[in-house]
């Protein structure tokens, strides 16, 4: 009924419960006076890390606990209201622990508390997870890579056979590989062959156009090769200016064009 008392709670009922729980559950129960002297230390908890109930009752939980400087000024910021976790990793044992302030009846504190439980199958699951996901992500990045071959076909030619669909992520990565192998081999020619690519659109076709300017932009001449018929009406539909992109029918004559060039750099000018 609205405005009866509430009954005073059975503390005799939960004290029973809470070593019940203490003895059975996988936790760790403790609370400091506020000179960090500990007043409780117990729980199921304790068994994995080889510790025995109140084995460190009436010790300054700072000399107990000396270098664990995260988890202490948990404890100090607990002692002046603070609620606050961690996790804190013993081999044997992963636990999480919550730190609160124990208030009297007028709100004063008087101790504080943590309790930690064990989450060690729950690290270890993470941890495998977390282990799983980068490994796939390894095999992810290596078999990109692997459809991205850079081919050097001469002292100073790279040519980089493109085949199938380009986005945003396979576009930068083809980038950033080219512009490592262009700058490790110093090659001065780069062949963008387009031999296995049947169809295109604008996305595709700034991309490729972004790829080239990059180039560029390391003193190195950009060609495409292999642009088939079918590439080639759609990149006039869609109204790419190739204008200052150097195109050879194949790769066989962008090759040609490469090495006559080079050979053109490399002969002794006449007086």
């Amino acid at each position: 009924m609205p405005g009866d008392v509430a009954p005073e709670p059975d503390f005799e009922l939960l004290r029973s419960l809470f070593f019940e729980v203490a003895r059975g559950a996988p936790i760790v129960i403790a609370a400091y006076d506020l000179e960090g002297k500990i007043l409780l230390h117990m729980g199921k908890g304790l068994e994995r890390l080889g510790l025995q109930p109140n084995q460190f009752h009436g010790m300054s939980v700072y000399d107990v606990f000396a270098g664990a400087d995260e988890a202490l000024a948990q404890i100090r910021g607990a002692l002046k209201g603070e609620l606050s976790s961690n996790i804190q990793d013993y081999g044997a044992s992963v636990l999480e622990t919550w730190y609160c302030p124990l208030r009297d009846g007028a709100g004063r504190i008087f101790a504080a508390a943590s309790i930690s439980t064990d989450i060690t199958e729950r690290e270890l699951a993470r941890r495998e997870l977390a282990d799983r996901l980068a490994t796939i992500e390894a095999q992810t990045q290596a078999i990109r890579r692997m459809g991205v071959p850079i081919i050097q076909v001469w002292q100073d030619v790279l040519v980089l056979p493109i085949v199938g669909d380009l986005d945003s992520e396979r576009t930068s990565m083809i980038m950033e590989r080219l512009l490592e192998s262009l700058v490790t081999s110093r090659a001065r020619h780069a062949i963008l062959d387009l031999t296995g690519v049947e169809s295109i659109d604008t996305h595709t076709a700034n991309q490729l156009l972004q790829i080239l300017g990059a180039v560029t932009l390391l003193g190195v001449q950009g060609l495409v090769s292999g642009i088939r018929p079918d590439v080639a009406q759609a990149f006039v539909n869609i109204g790419v200016d190739l204008s200052r992109v150097t195109t050879a029918a194949t790769l066989h004559d962008a090759l040609r064009r490469c090495m006559l060039d080079s050979a053109k750099r490399s002969a002794p000018r006449r007086g």
